[in-house]
């Protein structure tokens, strides 16, 4: 086995060296000082292990490891266990996101800690190469699946395209063979034009159809996410037939990320093919892009998300919704709602596996009857020194206030939580669950409201909407603040509240603290 350790340390390098001489082991161990040395070498030699200090000369270990585990040989790269003098949590826990098996404490450094790294990481990352295979065969089985339901599509698009072709050259070619008719130089030139933009667009196609069945590991670069919407938007135009209207609504100051650009398409497909037969009557499907910032609350709510900065992509269909119990298997493998032959169920849990593996979430938001939203969250990098970054959240004092709020939310959950924001930042806060126990709460004090929070979409019977409508012709002049899981370009019937004050979910505590006192500090509402 041939082991490589990088540290600019030589007793470190020494002692372990030392440590893992055994006799009758078969080891050789290589040395490299720096972070660099030591990538040059990983790319050349396969190692059985790397033990890689976190503080390197020219860079530190987070950043070796990303490039190792961003590079084409992903699969072939060795494992790794990081050395640290550091007892941070945070230094551990990066290592163990970006990549590394395991970590040692140097501190705590001995011939039992090494070999018990050694044994471990070699271990754990061999089941991550069988599972990154397994997932990849998958991968593409099912992006195959994804091509044949888009195939008629595709041929649609291509027969106009050879249509406009095959009927301009037998145009040429009657002219041609017209004696008595004059062929005009321009008529000739429109005619090669159409057929050279025909055969362009034709080029496209296939471009993107190669690119999305293109089998090859996972490459992450620094990208911008529009280019990545915008392409598959153009190429689901056409292809999802002519009753899904396609619309892109991108941010035009979009946070960089980090992420293989192909596989990310491909999921943006895989998601749209899933809102197509969620409208089989048509509708409307639309992608949108925004920064957002995830902080603690949103993080207690979900466990698994590490609070910051994160550039968001919104799918958002408007057909048929889903069921809670729906939502909750949603991503697993195999599950489907599909008739048996008309899918493998597969797709959702490959885009969770490559979201997530891209050091992102995805999260589902639906309603029965009222469309689907799925968001995905990628952390923002920054460019410096040539190294991506990720970048981390600001954090600005918070305004406060003594109001009181009602608050009308079905999910309980979700209620909960708001209470306890708005509680933290001072407001009195009363609550219901539908907009029949909210008209009885302002019936009885709303002398004492300042301010209601109401969801759009709720499923007894009365709307956000309407209460909202009901509560300002009984009570005039009452201030409103709408929320809705959806975004904006897909809130069912948002032209009802078009010119309204709305926040949508998920909501940080400061922008909401901040949305709040500027609706309550208007003198004008």
């Amino acid at each position: 086995m041939h082991i490589l350790v990088i540290d600019d340390d030589v007793v470190d390098r020494t002692a372990i060296k030392r440590h893992l001489s055994r006799p009758g082991r078969d080891i050789t161990i290589h040395e490299a000082s720096t972070g660099q040395e030591g990538l040059d070498m990983i790319v050349k030699k396969e190692y059985g292990c790397v033990f890689l200090d976190y503080r390197l000369p020219d860079m530190d270990g987070i950043t070796l490891l990303r490039k190792v585990y961003n590079s084409d040989s992903d699969l072939t790269s060795a494992p790794i266990v990081m050395l640290t003098g550091q007892g941070s949590e945070g230094v551990m826990a990066d290592a163990l996101r970006w990549g590394a098996q395991d970590y040692i404490l140097k501190d705590n450094i001995s011939a039992e800690t090494i070999n018990i790294a050694l044994a471990k990481a070699r271990e754990v990352f061999e089941l991550k190469k069988s599972r990154r295979q397994a997932e990849d065969q998958l991968r593409q089985a099912q992006k195959m699946e994804a091509v044949g339901q888009l195939t008629s599509g595709v041929a649609h698009d291509f027969n106009n395209l050879l249509t406009v072709i095959l009927g301009n050259t037998r145009l040429i070619q009657k002219k041609l063979d017209d004696k008595d008719e004059e062929l005009s130089r321009d008529v000739i030139t429109k005619k090669i034009e159409a057929i050279d933009t025909a055969a362009r667009k034709g080029a496209e196609l296939i471009r993107r159809l190669m690119i999305f069945t293109r089998q090859r590991p996972l490459r992450r670069e620094i990208s911008d996410i529009n280019a990545c919407v915008q392409t598959a938007a153009d190429l689901l135009q056409s292809s999802l037939g002519s009753t899904i209207e396609v619309k892109s609504i991108l941010s035009k100051d979009i946070w960089p990320v980090q992420i293989d650009v192909d596989q990310f398409e491909n999921a943006l497909v895989n998601i749209a093919v899933n809102a197509r037969d969620a409208m089989p009557k048509g509708g409307k499907l639309t992608f949108e892009t925004h920064n957002i910032v995830l902080d603690d609350n949103y993080t207690h709510k979900y466990p698994d998300v590490i609070a910051g900065p994160y550039a968001m992509v919104a799918i958002s269909d408007t057909g048929v919704g889903m069921p809670t119990s729906v939502i909750r298997r949603i991503f697993e493998p195999f599950y489907t709602t599909k008739a048996a032959g008309d899918g493998t169920g597969l797709g959702l849990s490959i885009v969770y596996g490559f979201i997530k593996q891209s050091g992102g979430y995805i999260h589902v938001y639906s309603e029965e009857g009222h469309g689907t939203v799925f968001r995905i969250y990628l952390p923002r990098v920054q460019a410096q020194n040539g190294e991506a970054q990720i970048a981390t959240p600001s954090s600005d004092p918070l305004p406060l206030g003594s109001e009181t709020i009602l608050v009308v939310e079905d999910d309980d959950e979700v209620r909960n939580v708001v209470v306890s924001m708005l509680e933290r930042l001072g407001y009195k806060v009363m609550a219901a669950q539908n907009g029949r126990m909210a008209l009885e709460v302002l019936k009885r004090d709303h002398k004492n409201i300042n301010l209601m929070f109401v969801d759009i979409v709720m499923p007894e019977g009365m709307n956000g909407v309407e209460l909202a409508k009901k509560a300002q012709e009984y009570y005039p002049g009452i201030k409103v603040l709408f929320t809705s899981g959806y975004t904006e370009n897909a809130i069912p019937d948002y032209q009802l509240i078009s010119g309204q004050d709305l926040i949508g979910k998920p909501y940080r505590r400061d922008v909401l603290a901040r949305k709040i006192r500027q609706i309550l500090d208007r003198k004008d509402a």
